[in-house]
C-alpha cells in the first residue's frame, strides 16, 4: 500500500496562505477592478490605441429652435505598448522530509509578490515603472525637480520649502487632471526621513503634514513606498514623489503571483513532491492626461 502523504489541493494552499507581504499595487487598484487587464499568458507584446478627449472640443451648442447641427466631442488616438512576459518558478521537496510546504509556498508567494511590485514600481521588461518618468508618455505629466533646504536648516525654513512644492503640485494638477483625491507616493529613504521630521519645540507637527497642507482641500494619502521595492534598481539612491490622481490609473499584467500546478514524481532516487508557481510582467500607467505625476527630490548641499 502506497503510503506517501497525497499533496492537497490548490485551493486548498491557496485557502492556507497567510500573506506576510501585501502588494502595494494591487492596493492602489483596490475598488477599481475594471481598470484592470490580464493579458493572455502567452502572448509576447500587447500595443493598444487609447482614445483621449481633447477638453477644447467640449463647447455645447446653445439650444434654438432654428438649430440645424450641434458641436461633436473629439478624441484622439494614443498608442499604448505593453510587454506581456509570463514567468514560471518550480519548488520540488522529497517527500522523506516532514518540512512544511504549505511555508514554503507562503515564501515563495511573499517573494514573487515582492518582484511583481518592483516592476510596477521600476519597470521591467521594457515596460514603464509608476515611480520613473517618460518624456514620450503624453498622458504623464514630469515636473521639474525640487531641490528641498538641507536637513541643518531651521525646520520653518523646511517647512516652507515642503508645502511650496505640495502646492506646486497642486497647480499643476489642477491645470491637468484636476483631481481633488490623490494618492502620494513617497519613495526614498532621504525624503521619507525627511518628511516624518517634527517640529518638537512646538506642536510635534511633521513636515509631511506641512506637504498635504500644499494641496489645500484635496484629499491626499502619502505613502511610503517600502526600500525593498527600489532597493538594488537605479531608484535605489534616488528621492522622489509619484502622485496619482485616484480612480484614473489603468492596470496590465499578463499574471498575478500565484501557485499553477502541484503533483508528485516517483524515481529510484526518492519520491517527490513539487509545485509549480507562475507571475507576469506588469505595468501602471495615466489612464487620462496628468493621471500621474512625477517630481524627482534633490537636498541643498
Amino acid at each position: 500500500m502506497d503510503k506517501r502523504q497525497t499533496p492537497i489541493t490548490i485551493e486548498e494552499y491557496r485557502e492556507c496562505l497567510v500573506p506576510s507581504y501585501q502588494s502595494l499595487t494591487m492596493a492602489l487598484m483596490g475598488g477599481y477592478q475594471s481598470q484592470i487587464r490580464v493579458h493572455d499568458f502567452n502572448t509576447d507584446k500587447v500595443i493598444t490605441k487609447k482614445d483621449i478627449l481633447d477638453s477644447r472640443s467640449i463647447v455645447p451648442t446653445v439650444f434654438n429652435t432654428e438649430m440645424t447641427e450641434v458641436n461633436h466631442a473629439k478624441f484622439y488616438p494614443i498608442g499604448q505598448t505593453f510587454a506581456a512576459v509570463g514567468m514560471y518558478l518550480g519548488f520540488r521537496t522529497s517527500q522523506m522530509q516532514n518540512g512544511n510546504r504549505q511555508s514554503c509556498h507562503n515564501a515563495i508567494i511573499r517573494e514573487l509578490t515582492i518582484a511583481w511590485d518592483r516592476m510596477a514600481m521600476v519597470g521591467g521588461f521594457g515596460n514603464k515603472g509608476l515611480l520613473k518618468s517618460y518624456a514620450d508618455d503624453p498622458l504623464r505629466v514630469t515636473m521639474a525637480d525640487v531641490t528641498l533646504p538641507k536637513a541643518s536648516e531651521t525646520f520653518e525654513a523646511r517647512a516652507k520649502a515642503v508645502k511650496d512644492m505640495g502646492l506646486a503640485i497642486k497647480e499643476s494638477i489642477d491645470s491637468n487632471s484636476a483631481s481633488d483625491s490623490l494618492t502620494v507616493l513617497v519613495y526614498g529613504k532621504d525624503l521619507q526621513a525627511y518628511l516624518t521630521d517634527a517640529n518638537t519645540a512646538t506642536d510635534a507637527t511633521t513636515l509631511r503634514s506641512y506637504l498635504i497642507k500644499g494641496f489645500g482641500t484635496k484629499y491626499v494619502n502619502v505613502i511610503d513606498v517600502p526600500a525593498l521595492l527600489t532597493k538594488d534598481t537605479d531608484l535605489a539612491d534616488a528621492n522622489g514623489l509619484a502622485i496619482i490622481a485616484n480612480g484614473t490609473m489603468e492596470m496590465d499584467t499578463t499574471e498575478y503571483p500565484d501557485l499553477d500546478k502541484i503533483g508528485s514524481n516517483e524515481s529510484e532516487s526518492g519520491d517527490f513532491d513539487w509545485s509549480r508557481f507562475k507571475i507576469g510582467s506588469v505595468q501602471l500607467k495615466p489612464g487620462i492626461q496628468g493621471g500621474i505625476t512625477n517630481l524627482a527630490v534633490k537636498f541643498a548641499a
